[in-house]
């Protein structure tokens, strides 16, 4: 009866550590990709304030990880890492805790840091998931920036392209209520916006989340189902 008494009383704190942080702006900004996101130190000072206050603490435990490299179109090797990580929650005044729960993280380098951005974006997202924290951003207006060294204006003396034929069924594009289910997804699932743009982009070649496929969209749903791996 204590053990749960204790458990509850953590429980409360960890509510109104939610309740203290509010929401976090998006300071940071991605200028090659032309694009604002919610920095993990920002994140960090909001909530650690909060826990301070309720005298709670986070540990974390990496509990299995992949490693992986790709090369670059410059000639380079691009290092890639996924870490599972496991969360648990302590009361400072009772010994209590409550845990683990999991999250992952990915990150890319083309150094040595991509376990350290891993870790980082475990933490935030982590914190962002945990509690709920939102931002400023409404996804679905959101759209994966075009490059812009792939904006070419056609040049005076060069032929006009053929109208394109009409679509098929297989490459039209979804509808809304499936671009909201795929938002509703990553909210679920802890798939940070962003990092939904970054995938679409890098890997699908989607300018914006209005230009996924139907053929695609399944395999965008369940690359978001598992957590962005």
């Amino acid at each position: 009866m204590e053990a749960e008494l204790r458990t509850g009383k953590l429980a409360a704190k960890l509510v109104r550590i939610m309740a203290a942080v509010d929401h976090v702006e998006k300071r940071g900004r991605n200028e090659k990709q032309n694009y604002n996101f919610v920095r993990a130190a920002d994140l960090y000072h909001e909530v650690r304030k909060a826990f301070i206050e309720q005298q709670v603490f986070m540990t974390a435990d990496v509990v299995s990880q992949e490693r992986w490299t790709q090369p670059t179109q410059s000639g380079g090797t691009m290092n890639y890492c996924s870490l599972r990580v496991a969360f648990t929650f302590y009361d400072g005044e009772t010994g209590a805790s409550i845990g683990p729960v999991h999250g992952c993280g990915w990150g890319s380098d083309v150094g040595d840091k991509a376990v350290y951005k891993c870790m980082t974006g475990a933490l935030k997202y982590a914190a962002r998931t945990n509690f709920m924290v939102p931002d400023d951003s409404d996804p679905e207006e959101d759209a994966v920036p075009t490059p812009r060294n792939n904006r070419r204006a056609p040049t005076p003396s060069a032929p006009q392209p053929e109208p394109a034929p009409a679509p098929s069924q297989s490459s039209e594009v979804i509808n809304t209520p499936q671009a909201r289910r795929m938002f509703a997804l990553c909210n679920q699932h802890g798939v940070e916006h962003d990092r939904l743009k970054d995938y679409l982009f890098r890997v699908q070649g989607f300018v914006t989340s209005k230009d996924v496929t139907r053929t695609s969209y399944e395999n965008v749903c369940n690359w978001i189902e598992n957590g962005g791996q």
